[in-house]
Parts: C-alpha cells; structure tokens; sequence
C-alpha cells in the first residue's frame, strides 16, 4: 500500500495511509479501524474519544515547594563566596512554600583589577535597566549580591509553547530578578527580568517571556537575544538592588502558561 510518515507528538508512527482513509468513516475516532468486523485501534496508547489532542499544553505548573525533594533541586550563592559580607538561606516552610532570605552587604570587593573598555547602553524603557546605571564593570557588581537556582536540568526544560511565567511570590518591596539559563549560553550569561510585589502580600506577578533581556554579571545587552525556549536549564532569582540589610522573598509557584494575548519572545 502508499505509505506515508504521520508525527504524533514526539514519536513517528508508520501508518496505511489509504486504509486509514478508506475505513476512516466507519469509525467514530481517527485512532481505530475495522478488520474481520472487530474495532481495531492504530494507536493503542492513544484514545481520542477520552479527550486526547494533538495541541500542546496551555499551562505548566513549572516550579513547587512541597517536600524536602523539591529543595534539592536547587542551590545558593552570594558575595561571601568571593570575599563579600552578605549572606543568605533557602527553605521549605511548613505551608509548602520556598522561603529566600538574608541580608545584603555592599561593601565594595577587590577581586578583579582589570578594566573594562565597554559601558551600558539603556536603550529600553524597562524597570530592569534602573538597577545597572552608573555601573561600568562586572567588578563593580561582585558585592551586595545573593541568589537561588535550580540545579541544570533539575526542570522540565522544554518551554517551546509557553509564553508567560506567573510567579506566586510574597516580597518585601525590594527589587529582585527572576534568571533564566539556556543550555547555549556561555557562564555569567543569563536572561532576566524584574520583579515586583506588593510588600508582605501575596501576588502573582507576570513575567512575558518576550520582557527577558540577556546579562552578562550585571551587565545588560542593548540588542535583544532571542532565548532558545527548547533548552531552558534554570530558573533562579537574584536580588543585587545596591540597598543594604534583611531581605525575604517567600515563592510559592511557577507556572508556566500560553497567553493568546501575549506575543512570543522572538516577535
């Protein structure tokens, strides 16, 4: 008989392209075929009529904190591991929430006496940019910073068909980022964008997919990078806003999602 490749999600499917069509119309579902007058399927794992699709997903509920497990997918850092004074902590409450927490120090760091011959360009009005102005080196960034991320790969890396992050947080009114790494991405590079909730309140922030913009240790690109959502390798978030003292972000979620409304990040 013709035979022809049919792509079902991931897995190819060799099928009888003309006896599907010549038996399609005795069946109710496109999976099934009749021989010897019994119902036949061509996808056994597949069954249509319980509500398979052949659309991606439209929500991922990317990110939780439910059990010790979930904590270890993830990791810390600050200033201290290169001679600085903040410090900072990461924890499952007892409500299932991830709590980051410590208190930043900005005292300036001599770790890297070369100089930098490139200066930032602020060339998009986004709340981002306000955070890096004045600052010409990656050396001047090395203090007053402290962050969590989720170990490579510890998530579902495939975020192709979504478009928005929706972050459950509760902050303390400082200014922190939210990180995305992709597997190309050379170290120190990182794709981010701000985020902002009420203080001590609950608030789900949205973050477009399309509003991250690439950094390199503080700097910021002023040409926008596409991200290659195929191979998303972490998701963190950092806080580096030059304010000194206590500060505490509670999260309780990540979920992904595709908004019709929202554009992709490569248009």
């Amino acid at each position: 008989g013709q035979w022809r490749m049919l792509r079902l999600s991931n897995s190819p499917c060799h099928v009888c392209w003309r006896e599907m069509r010549r038996t399609a119309s005795k069946t109710s579902s496109f999976s099934h075929f009749r021989k010897g007058g019994r119902q036949m399927s061509w996808f056994p794992h597949l069954n249509i009529s319980k509500g398979w699709s052949l659309s991606p997903p439209k929500e991922l509920k990317w990110i939780k904190f439910e059990t010790q497990e979930d904590l270890s997918k993830w990791r810390l850092g600050c200033d201290s591991d290169y001679g600085g004074k903040s410090h900072c902590s990461f924890a499952i409450t007892e409500k299932g929430t991830g709590l980051f927490s410590g208190s930043l120090d900005n005292t300036p760091i001599e770790v890297v006496k070369e100089k930098m011959e490139y200066e930032i360009s602020i060339s998009r009005p986004t709340p981002l940019f306000d955070l890096y102005k004045g600052r010409k080196t990656p050396e001047m960034a090395r203090a007053g910073f402290a962050a969590i991320s989720s170990l490579p790969m510890a998530l579902e890396t495939d975020l192709q068909h979504m478009n928005v992050l929706l972050c459950r947080v509760r902050t303390d009114g400082r200014l922190y980022l939210a990180s995305l790494r992709t597997d190309a991405l050379r170290p120190g590079f990182v794709y981010q964008a701000p985020i902002r909730g009420r203080p001590g309140e609950w608030s789900t922030v949205r973050l477009p997919l399309r509003d991250f913009v690439l950094t390199d240790r503080g700097l910021v690109f002023d040409s926008k990078v596409m991200m290659n959502l195929r191979s998303v390798s972490t998701f963190g978030i950092t806080i580096m806003d030059k304010l000194d003292g206590p500060f505490e972000v509670e999260i309780e979620s990540v979920i992904a999602i595709r908004d019709r409304a929202v554009g992709d990040p490569d248009d």
